[in-house]
C-alpha cells in the first residue's frame, strides 16, 4: 500500500523496532550435514538465525520517499569447510517466489534487496550451500533462512511510456537510406524500454534493426509517377505498458532505367524459325513502353516488330557469305529511358547444291531425245545441259568430285533393235558442297530412229489443157533412202501415165523403214489453160436523165471459153445502173478459171461500149403560201423566208425573190417575186404576199412583290417603279392604283403584316392595251429595344437573409408601338439574398416581336471591417505557438445567424515562408476543444476559436474564412514551437 499520512508513517516505525527486537531474541537454527571423515564441524552456517521476521519491502529516507529495503547475509565461523579451492560458496532463492535481487551469488557474503510484495505478505527463502570438492573432505552442506517479508511500501501503479517516432530524412528518392529513430521516447517512471518497429502502408521494405530504437531501410522503388508513401509504427514497451508512435516517409519516384534482356540461340538452320526471346526485359517503375529490335542480316526489316519477343525466318546464306549475324533488343521505358542487350546467332548451311539438268516439255516424255545416226545408236554431249549451283560455295564444276554425271557426257547411247524406235537410258548426277549437302537429280536419255525414209520426188512438172477434163502426164520412178535401212522405192498416188484435171494435182508418195517411220513427199502436176475467153457486147446507148445521178440503164453481155465454156462477164457498170450526165464509157472483161502464178484471176478477155446521158428539163419552184406578220417597230418587221428550187439534174439551185428574204417590210400589203435557173439554163418563175400588222399590246416591267418594314402606326410609304414599253411605239405610259409613293396601311395588331395589291395597265398607239398587279406587304417583325441598366450594389446586407434592393424597370423603344417599359423577373423593394442575384427583363410589342433579353446584378455582401486583435490583416504575418488555440474574431454589421461560412471554410492552406506562395494541401480547421463559432451581442463581433497543429512548428499557413456572400478573408501565420 502507499503510504499518505504522518500517523501511518509512525505506526509503521515502531513494527519495525519490534521485528528487530523480536530477531535478536530468536536463536539461529542452521540444517547442516556431517562428514565424520572432515571431523565433528563441517556444514553451513547464516549468520541471524533460521527466520527473520517482519522485514519490510521498501525503506523511507531521508527528505521523502522510499527505497527497496535490502537484506545483508553472512557466514558464521562454524561453516566448514572455509571458501577456497575446490569449496564453492553459493546463494540462492527459493522457486515460485517473487524473485528478489543478489548482490552476489557465491561468496561468503551477499546483499539481498527484497523484492516489492503485496499486502498480504510474502515468505521468502534464501539458502546458502557449500560444495566441496576437496578429496580429504567431499561434500554439500546446505543452510536455509526464512525471509518473512511485510508490505511496507505498495509502488505506485506503472505508467505506460511514450513513443516518440521520427524519419531522417522524411522526404526521399529512390534507393537514398532512411533511419527511423525513437530517441525521443521514454517512460516516466524510468523503466528500461524496448522496442518494435513495423511497416503498415505502402511498399514493403526490410527492416534493419527492427527490435532497437534505431531502424534503417533503403527506399524503394516507388509506383510510376505518383511514388509512394510508406508507413511505419513504432512500439515502446515498459515490459507492462507500451505505446505507439506512428512516422510517414514519403518516397518520390525516380525513373530507372528497363533492364534489356535478351536470349537467342546460338545456331539455327537456314530457312528455319529463329526465336528471339526479350521477355525476360523488365522495368521497376513505368514499366517498359516500346521493344525495338534491330540488326540481323541486311534484307531483315525489323522496323515493324514490337512485341518483347519475336520469330523471324533465317536467311539462306549467299555465296561466301558470313555466317554470324547480331541483333539488338533496345528498350524503352515510359519516361524515354533505355538500355539494350546483344546477342549473335550462327546460321548453318544445311541447303544442298541446286542440280539442273535437261528436263521435257511435258512431264513423261525423255528428257534428251537425240535421233540415231547409225545403227549402233548416237553420241550424246550433255555437259553443257547440265549444272549445279550451292548457295554458299556457288558454281560446281561438272567432272570433278563435288559434282559428277553418270553415264558420262559424251558416251554413245544404244538404239536396240528393230522393230523398236529407241532406247531410254537414265543418267544420275550428285552434287556435294563444302557443308556436306548432298543433292541428286537425273534425267532420261533416250536414242530413237524416228526419221522416215527420204523421198526424192521430181519437181513441179505443167502441161497445156486440151480440153475440159485436162491432160494426161507420165512422171516416171521415186526413189527413197533411209540413214539406218539404206535405199528403196516410193509408192505415189495419181500413179504416172494418169489423166490430170485442168489446174494443180498434188502427187502424194510413201516409203516405210524397218521401225515403221512412215516417210511422204509431194510433188504437183499443172494442167494449165491459157486461153482466153470470147466477149459479146452492145452497140453504144443514149437515155434521158431522171435525176441529178443521171438515169438507170439497162444492158446484156456474155462470154464463152475453151475450157470452161460459158463463163461470166464483169462490167464496170452493172445494167440498171444510173449512169451521169453525159458520155460513159463501160467496160467489161471475164476470165475463166485457169488461175496462176501471174495470172491471179486465169486468162482474161476485155471488150467496151457507151452510155450517153442527156438533161431538157427546168427545176421545180416551191414558194411559201401569203404571210402575216407581227410588226416589231414602227418600220414594220423584217420578214424572213424560204423559197426553193428542185431539179431532176442539178438538185437544189438557187432562187432570186424582189425583195429578198430578210428585208424590212413596211406595215400593210408587199408582193415577193422569185425566179431559179438549172446548169442547162431551164428557168421557173412564181411569187407571193407578205402582209406587216400591229396587235401585240406593250410589255409591262413591274417590281417584284416589295415586303417594307412599317415605319409607324400608320404604315409605311412605299416608292416603286413600274414602265411598259412596246414593240411599235416604245415606251408608253403606266397607270397604277394605289400609286407609288401612297402610305400602305398596317394591319392591327396582333397581325403582323398586311399585303395590299397594286392593279396596272398601259395602252399603245393600236389600241392593245396591257394589264399586271403585284402586291405590297407592310410587316412589323423589328422587337423593341431595351436601355441596359446599370448593376447594383455591393451593398451591405440587413440580415441574415440578406438586403433589400430598390431599382426602375428600365425603357423599351419601339417604331410602331412607341415607348413602354420592361418587365424584370426580381421586383424593386424586394429582398434579395446573399451573393449576386442576376436580374433578366424582357419586353414584347403588340405583335408579338420579344426584345432581346438585358441582365444586371444585384450584389449583397455582409459588412466586413477585417479581423479584430490579436489576429492582424493582411499583409503582415502573425506568429502564433504551434497547437495553441487562436481567437478569430471580426464583425459584420450585426448578427448574421452562425450560417455564415460556405461550404468547406473555415480552411488552411499551407504557405511558403519566403515567399508567401501557397500550396495545394488544403485542410480544413478544427476547433479548440468543444469550442464552436459564436456571436458576441454586446460587442457585436463574431468570435471563432481555431486550434492550431503542434506539429505546424516551423512552417507558415493562410487561414482563409470564406462566407456565404461569396466573399473571401485571409490572414497569414507563422508558427513556432
Amino acid at each position: 500500500m502507499k503510504l499518505t499520512t504522518t500517523a501511518q508513517g509512525r505506526r509503521w516505525l515502531v513494527a519495525i523496532t519490534s521485528a528487530i527486537a523480536f530477531a535478536a531474541a530468536t536463536p539461529v537454527f542452521a540444517q547442516q550435514s556431517q562428514n565424520q571423515q572432515c571431523g565433528q564441524h563441517q556444514g553451513a552456517d547464516i549468520q541471524g538465525g533460521a527466520v527473520r521476521a517482519n522485514v519490510p519491502d521498501f525503506d523511507a529516507v531521508a527528505g521523502g520517499g522510499y527505497v527497496p529495503h535490502v537484506e545483508t547475509f553472512t557466514t558464521g565461523g562454524s561453516s566448514k569447510p572455509s571458501a577456497g579451492p575446490g569449496v564453492t560458496y553459493s546463494w540462492s532463492q527459493g522457486a515460485g517466489e517473487t524473485a528478489g535481487t543478489f548482490s552476489a551469488t557465491t561468496g561468503t557474503s551477499t546483499l539481498f534487496t527484497v523484492p516489492d510484495v503485496g499486502p498480504a505478505g510474502e515468505e521468502l527463502t534464501v539458502t546458502l550451500t557449500i560444495t566441496s570438492t576437496l578429496s580429504s573432505c567431499p561434500g554439500v552442506w546446505t543452510d536455509t533462512v526464512r525471509v518473512q517479508v511485510i508490505d511496507f511500501y505498495t509502488v505506485v501503479a506503472n505508467v505506460a511510456p511514450i513513443a516518440v517516432a521520427t524519419a531522417t530524412p522524411d522526404t526521399v528518392d529512390e534507393g537514398v537510406p532512411v533511419t527511423l529513430s525513437a530517441a525521443g521516447s521514454n517512460d516516466p517512471d524510468g523503466d528500461p524500454l524496448t522496442y518494435s518497429w513495423v511497416q503498415t502502408d505502402g511498399v514493403p521494405v526490410s527492416l534493419a534493426g527492427a527490435n532497437t530504437d534505431t531502424a534503417t531501410f533503403t527506399a524503394p522503388n516507388t509506383a510510376y509517377p505518383s511514388g509512394d508513401t510508406l508507413q511505419f509504427e513504432l512500439t515502446v514497451s515498459d515490459g507492462t505498458f507500451s505505446d505507439v508512435a506512428p512516422v510517414t516517409v514519403n518516397v518520390t519516384w525516380v525513373n530507372d532505367s528497363p533492364v534489356a534482356a535478351l536470349s537467342c540461340p546460338p545456331s539455327v538452320n537456314e530457312r528455319a524459325n529463329l526465336y528471339l526471346d526479350g521477355s525476360a526485359s523488365s522495368d521497376g517503375d513505368d514499366g517498359i513502353a516500346s521493344y525495338v529490335w534491330t540488326g540481323g542480316w541486311s534484307t531483315l526489316d525489323l522496323s515493324g516488330y514490337t512485341a518483347n519477343a519475336i520469330n523471324v525466318e533465317a536467311k539462306t546464306l549467299g555465296f561466301h557469305e558470313w555466317p554470324f549475324f547480331t541483333f539488338t533488343l533496345t528498350t524503352t521505358d515510359a519516361s524515354g529511358a533505355y538500355t539494350f542487350e546483344d546477342c549473335m546467332v550462327e546460321i548453318l548451311d544445311v541447303t544442298a547444291p541446286e542440280i539442273v539438268v535437261p528436263q521435257a516439255a511435258i512431264a513423261g516424255d525423255p528428257d534428251i531425245v537425240q535421233e540415231a545416226d547409225s545403227a549402233a545408236g548416237a553420241e550424246i554431249l550433255y555437259e553443257l545441259q547440265v549444272s549445279a549451283m550451292d548457295n554458299f560455295d556457288g558454281h560446281l564444276n561438272y567432272g570433278s568430285a563435288s559434282f559428277a554425271c553418270a553415264p558420262a557426257s559424251g558416251t554413245v547411247f544404244p538404239l536396240g533393235s528393230a522393230p523398236a524406235q529407241g532406247t531410254t537410258t537414265e543418267v544420275t548426277c550428285t552434287a556435294t558442297d563444302s557443308a556436306g549437302n548432298s543433292s541428286n537429280a537425273s534425267f532420261d536419255v533416250r536414242v530413237q530412229d524416228t526419221t522416215a525414209p527420204a523421198i526424192t520426188v521430181p519437181a513441179s512438172i505443167a502441161v497445156e489443157a486440151i480440153g475440159p477434163d485436162g491432160a494426161p502426164v507420165d512422171y516416171g520412178v521415186v526413189p527413197t533412202l533411209d540413214a539406218v535401212d539404206g535405199a528403196g522405192t516410193a509408192v505415189c498416188t495419181p500413179a504416172s501415165g494418169t489423166v490430170f484435171q485442168v489446174g494443180v494435182t498434188q502427187v502424194d508418195c510413201e516409203a516405210e523403214d524397218a521401225r515403221g517411220n512412215n516417210g511422204t513427199a509431194s510433188f504437183e502436176v499443172a494442167v494449165h489453160d491459157t486461153t482466153p475467153p470470147e466477149i459479146t457486147v452492145p452497140d453504144p446507148i443514149t437515155a434521158e436523165a431522171t435525176s441529178a445521178q443521171g438515169a438507170p440503164v439497162t444492158f446484156s453481155v456474155s462470154a464463152f471459153d475453151l475450157v470452161d465454156e460459158v463463163v461470166a462477164v464483169t462490167c464496170d457498170k452493172q445494167s440498171g445502173d444510173t449512169f451521169p450526165l453525159g458520155t460513159t464509157t463501160v467496160q467489161c472483161s471475164a476470165h475463166d478459171s485457169a488461175v496462176r502464178l501471174g495470172f491471179p484471176d486465169g486468162n482474161v478477155a476485155t471488150a467496151s461500149f457507151t452510155v450517153t446521158v442527156v438533161d431538157t428539163t427546168p427545176p421545180d419552184l416551191s414558194l411559201p403560201g401569203n404571210m402575216i406578220e407581227e410588226a416589231t417597230s414602227s418600220g414594220g418587221a423584217v420578214v424572213t423566208f424560204v423559197a426553193t428550187a428542185d431539179d431532176l439534174v442539178d438538185g437544189n439551185v438557187a432562187v432570186t425573190c424582189v425583195p429578198a428574204s430578210g428585208s424590212l417590210f413596211a406595215l400593210g400589203v408587199t408582193p415577193v417575186n422569185c425566179s431559179a435557173t438549172d446548169a442547162a439554163g431551164n428557168t421557173a418563175t412564181g411569187s407571193f404576199n407578205i402582209t406587216v400588222q400591229d396587235t401585240t399590246p406593250p410589255a409591262l416591267t413591274l417590281p417584284a412583290n416589295p415586303v417594307v418594314e412599317a415605319t409607324s402606326a400608320a404604315g409605311a410609304v412605299v416608292n416603286f417603279v413600274a414602265s411598259a414599253l412596246d414593240i411599235v411605239d416604245g415606251n408608253v405610259s403606266v397607270t397604277c392604283v394605289p400609286t407609288s409613293g401612297s402610305t400602305f396601311a398596317l394591319a392591327p395588331a396582333p397581325t403582323k403584316a398586311n399585303i395590299t395589291a397594286v392593279d396596272c395597265s398601259a395602252t399603245d398607239a393600236a389600241g392593245n392595251t396591257a394589264h399586271g398587279s403585284f402586291n405590297v406587304t407592310v410587316q412589323d417583325t423589328t422587337a423593341p429595344s431595351i436601355d441596359q441598366p446599370a448593376d447594383i450594389g455591393p451593398i451591405d446586407a440587413t440580415g441574415p437573409d440578406g438586403a433589400i434592393a430598390t431599382f426602375d424597370n428600365p425603357a423599351t423603344h419601339d417604331v410602331v408601338d412607341g415607348d413602354g417599359v420592361a418587365d424584370c423577373d426580381h421586383t424593386s423593394g424586394t429582398l434579395f439574398p446573399l451573393g449576386t442575384t442576376t436580374v433578366t427583363c424582357t419586353a414584347t410589342d403588340a405583335r408579338g416581336n420579344a426584345a432581346t433579353p438585358v441582365t444586371f446584378t444585384v450584389t449583397v455582401h455582409y459588412p466586413w471591417n477585417g479581423f479584430f486583435r490579436p489576429i492582424d490583416n493582411l499583409p503582415t504575418v502573425n506568429s502564433a505557438k504551434a497547437g495553441s488555440a487562436i481567437p478569430v474574431k471580426f464583425n459584420l454589421g450585426g448578427n448574421m445567424g452562425l450560417a455564415i461560412f460556405a461550404q468547406g471554410y473555415p480552411r488552411v492552406v499551407l504557405m511558403q515562408c519566403t515567399s508567401g506562395a501557397l500550396e495545394d494541401v488544403i485542410e480544413e480547421t478544427v476547433t479548440a476543444g468543444s469550442s464552436t463559432l459564436t456571436y458576441d451581442a454586446a460587442a457585436q463581433q463574431y468570435i471563432y476559436v481555431w486550434k492550431s497543429d503542434k506539429l505546424w512548428a516551423g512552417s507558415c499557413r493562410q487561414l482563409q474564412l470564406k462566407l456565404a456572400d461569396g466573399t473571401v478573408h485571409a490572414a497569414n501565420f507563422k508558427f513556432t514551437k
